[in-house]
């Protein structure tokens, strides 16, 4: 009766950054249970959960011998109820407690937020502390924020709490990269491993990665740049070649076209702040030899309209899904689309790995093996060179970061696609323009971008409340001094786009409360 992994991811995107408490009954029958101090999920496929608990309270021996625990999830305002039950005082916790059996029969306390059901799998004494890991073969959850402890104090739990302090540090980050336990046990055991570039951990993370998406070849390297750079020069791309890119993405897009010896092409974007498949179709001369569509901020392009322009006009497709890691186009990732594609692992990134990284992905094993030889020198074997490469390899102390964000993917954008609708709600009615989606896409806000044209006077007011804002990216790709000399053409809709774009604070790390109160403070400037 083990719950299927979208049941779990549910539960976990929405709630796992919240306090718990775990709960079983002892000898006799009779309910016990205590804090943990860390709940992290394991593995989604199976369903596994960890959580590490204090050896010095009474209900531990109960929990050691436990064949089955539940992991109850605390709602906002169940601050008495955390005190209670972390408190080294009351004999019995459960005394005056409102509770009720779970499907498993283990006892689940009223009012919790979610609450997970184990059968009890292993233990990993250490310490003053015992990590229990257990299979999740039961779960619920309700709908509301979770209880959240900081630094010795309980934090914001309601979308009504007052708005910071004006002049205050910022206490809402425009992203909260993941970091956790299970993180940390990956890193070491990577170090200990004794092998550091290019290693297993590598070779395993290429291979997950490839699953992933749903291509044959992934392969590893130090940026997204450098991915976008090796498969053009594997594509055989050449001075004097012309290669089409939007205007309106990060600048290593076009440097990457530019170190590849190549012209970029900039290209105006349609409604969706993505690349414009017409004002392309009229930019192809015969020097032209590809086009690179960046799925951008994590909204898929027209693949549709895109690839059958490059298949018309015999160009191949290169992928920058740098900000996209999980979108989809009609069901399908991105990534798998054109003959390759690049992503970045930068911390921001929906997929990080706590630092610089890249990733190329293709169905072609030419483009894969030449990048291979390209990130390593252009090395054939250990001591045969073959062309100039550099070095642009990766390491497995990030890799081993790499692949447990993998596993954790999905859950962590269903968890961005929440705080977007959640944002989306929030701000209806406003003079703004809110990120779109179209139909056949499957967005997974890499960046949550409204429109208005008061950004300034709007970055600032948030700013004062305590709440970082972005703007990405403020001078486009066709305007930046380095391409002075290509004289390219003025893109109307992108200058205009670029003059009016404001990014919101959007992750899977952040808490509904976050989210209510940048949308408070964003309603409170538009309505005084």
């Amino acid at each position: 009766m083990v719950v299927g992994p979208d049941d779990f991811r549910h539960v976990l995107s929405h709630f796992a950054s919240g306090i718990t408490i775990v709960t079983t009954r002892d000898a006799d029958g009779c309910p016990t249970g205590m804090t943990a101090t860390a709940f992290t999920a394991l593995s989604l496929d199976p369903p596994l959960v960890l959580v590490c608990v204090d050896l010095k309270a009474r209900c531990y021996p109960a929990l050691a011998a436990c064949e089955r625990f539940a992991v109850n999830i605390l709602e906002a305002g169940q601050e008495a109820l955390s005190r209670r039950f972390a408190s080294a005082t009351i004999d019995d916790k459960f005394e005056g407690v409102a509770y009720h059996a779970g499907r498993l029969g283990l006892p689940l306390l009223d009012g919790a937020l979610a609450a997970l059901e184990c059968a009890k799998v292993s233990t990993y004494p250490g310490g003053d502390h015992t990590i229990l890991v257990g299979r999740v073969d039961a779960v619920a959850a309700g709908e509301g924020d979770p209880l959240l402890h900081y630094r010795g104090k309980y934090d914001r739990l309601q979308s009504s709490s007052p708005t910071p302090r004006r002049n205050s540090q910022m206490s809402i980050p425009l992203s909260r990269p993941p970091k956790d336990d299970e993180i940390k046990r990956a890193v070491l055991a990577a170090i200990d491993s004794g092998q550091y570039i290019l290693g297993p951990e590598c070779r395993e993370f290429e291979t997950e990665f490839a699953r992933y998406i749903g291509t044959r070849r992934a392969v590893l390297t130090n940026s997204g740049t450098a991915a976008l750079w090796m498969v053009m020069k594997a594509l055989g791309v050449k001075a004097g070649d012309e290669v089409l890119v939007p205007s309106h993405t990060a600048f290593p897009t076009a440097e990457a076209i530019l170190f590849a010896d190549a012209t970029p092409v900039f290209v105006d974007v349609d409604e969706t702040g993505t690349i414009d498949p017409k004002d392309a179709a009229g930019k192809i001369t015969p020097r032209t030899v590809g086009v690179v569509p960046v799925h951008i901020y994590g909204h898929p392009v027209n693949v549709d309209a895109i690839r059958d322009l490059a298949t018309q006009r015999g160009l191949w497709m290169l992928e920058d899904c740098c900000q996209a890691h999980g979108a989809k186009y009609r069901g399908q990732r991105v990534g798998s689309f054109g003959r390759a594609a690049a992503f970045s692992f930068y911390p921001s990134k929906n997929l990080t790995v706590m630092g610089d990284g890249g990733i190329l992905t293709t169905d072609d094993d030419e483009i894969a093996a030449r990048c291979r030889r390209l990130r390593d020198h252009g090395r054939l074997n250990k001591d045969v060179h073959t062309e100039l490469g550099f070095n642009l390899r990766f390491n497995d102390v990030q890799a081993a970061v790499g692949r447990v964000i993998l596993r954790r993917l999905d859950a962590m954008n269903d968890r961005r696609r929440a705080l977007a609708a959640r944002y989306g709600q929030a701000l209806a009615g406003l003079p703004i323009e809110l990120p779109r989606e179209q139909p056949e896409a499957h967005h997974v806000y890499h960046l949550y971008v409204i429109r208005t044209p008061r950004r300034k006077e709007l970055a600032a007011f948030l700013k004062e409340r305590g709440i970082q804002t972005g703007i990405h990216y403020p001078v486009p790709c066709h305007r930046q001094p380095v391409v002075e000399r290509l004289a390219p053409p003025p893109l109307p809709r992108t200058e205009r786009l670029v003059e009016e774009i404001l990014t919101l604070p959007i992750s899977a790390g952040h808490t509904d409360a976050e989210i209510d109160q940048v949308a408070a403070a964003v309603r409170e400037f538009f309505t005084r």
